[in-house]
């Protein structure tokens, strides 16, 4: 299906006062349309400058990075954000639900942000929670839920536009071990239906379910290596 994301040579560089902080240093590599990945590393490796990069949310200091066959640096800032909203779906470990909307209305935002009517947004918001499990919940606010009622309904919100990218950040972080299992089952379904997953983490019980796993230190790739076993935990746990 050819490739989706595609960082090349791509350097980052922070000033911090007198003080450079040089983040990403020439990193390469590309993930293929469909793949499941992780990019794993500590606190300080690079993984969420590169999360960054391929969310749209940074630009490079040097180097190239595509999202879509799109070079990021050659759109504007609303090409950017649409680019954002239509073909990546972001999943964090904080939920960041609003706590006024109710779960529905959580799921249905982003298609609103792209002017779909509200009948249409609905129901894709509703086909969106009920793939995850949470149809009974559509009226529930936030603070009625779990955590990983919470972290269901955000990868609803991430699904509902049907992006191309799946883009998880740190997304068990906030859970027990039980609920993180099912949480990784929901990628592995979502990657078995077609959709690219990338999911950040530090934690290698999290990183070494994903099929690929890029392992980041002091800025660079320190490995990048697919696994034949990858995804076979997740099979354990029920949606």
């Amino acid at each position: 299906m050819g490739v989706v994301i595609s960082l090349d040579g791509v350097t980052k560089i922070y000033q911090m006062g007198a003080t450079e902080v040089r983040a990403l240093n020439g990193v390469t590599f590309s993930i293929d349309h469909g793949e499941f990945v992780s990019i794993m590393g500590p606190s300080g490796s690079g993984k969420s400058t590169c999360m960054n990069m391929i969310g749209c949310l940074d630009s490079p200091t040097a180097g190239v990075v595509r999202i879509d066959n799109n070079d990021t640096s050659l759109l504007s800032e609303k090409q950017l954000a649409r680019l954002r909203n239509e073909t990546v779906g972001f999943v964090f470990q904080q939920y960041h639900l609003l706590a006024s909307m109710t779960v529905l209305e959580n799921v249905m935002l982003p298609l609103r942000y792209m002017g779909v009517d509200i009948p249409r947004r609905k129901k894709a918001a509703i086909d969106a929670l009920e793939k995850v499990a949470m149809g009974d919940r559509l009226h529930h606010r936030p603070h009625e839920l779990s955590g990983g009622q919470k972290q269901r309904t955000a990868i609803a919100r991430a699904l509902v536009t049907n992006p191309k990218i799946i883009l998880a950040d740190e997304p068990t972080g906030a859970l027990d071990s039980e609920t993180g299992r099912t949480v990784l089952n929901i990628f592995s379904h979502i990657h078995r239906a077609g959709t690219t997953v990338v999911i950040v983490t530090h934690d290698s019980a999290v990183g070494e379910q994903a099929h690929r796993c890029i392992k980041m230190f002091g800025g660079i790739v320190a490995s990048d290596e697919a696994r034949a076993d990858g995804g076979e935990l997740l099979g354990a746990a029920n949606v």
